[in-house]
């Protein structure tokens, strides 16, 4: 009697799991410019800008950014393949001085509520002194 209970019980945790069990829905395969959805599960949650100089033969500096995916706030430490993006000025620029003033301002005219909410990027975020590639197209971060 216990044996013919205990295969009606495995009985009908079987037929549960095949006909009663909600699979997941699956996600749709994107795979265009900016999107990339469904074929694998993402290595890294974020990225971080580092900058340096590359000195060419006759002594010119040239300033590059490498935008390095990280882990948990650390950096990927593998060889990944590259995208190479040029751009011949504002590669990268302070909002705030050390004394507090809009670096932006003379640029132009601003909207009376961006220098409010810059001094609160400013202030709130990791980096948000610097607007650069990544705060300017945020695409880039995900690649």
């Amino acid at each position: 009697m216990l044996i013919a209970l205990a295969a009606v019980a495995l009985l009908g945790v079987l037929v549960f799991s095949f006909f009663g069990y909600k699979r997941p829905a699956k996600q749709p395969l994107i795979s265009e410019f900016g999107r990339y959805q469904g074929y694998t599960e993402n290595a890294y949650d974020g990225a971080k800008r580092v900058s340096d100089y590359l000195t060419l033969s006759d002594g010119t500096r040239l300033a590059y950014d490498l935008i390095l995916p990280t882990k948990s706030r650390i950096l990927a430490d593998k060889p990944l393949p590259a995208l190479f993006k040029y751009t011949p000025y504002g590669r990268a620029w302070t909002v705030f001085d050390k004394t507090g003033k809009n670096n932006l301002a003379p640029l132009g005219a601003l909207p009376w509520y961006y220098d409010p909410l810059l001094r609160f990027r400013a202030w709130a975020t990791p980096n948000g002194n610097v607007m650069d590639a990544l705060f300017r197209t945020k695409w880039l971060g995900t690649w």
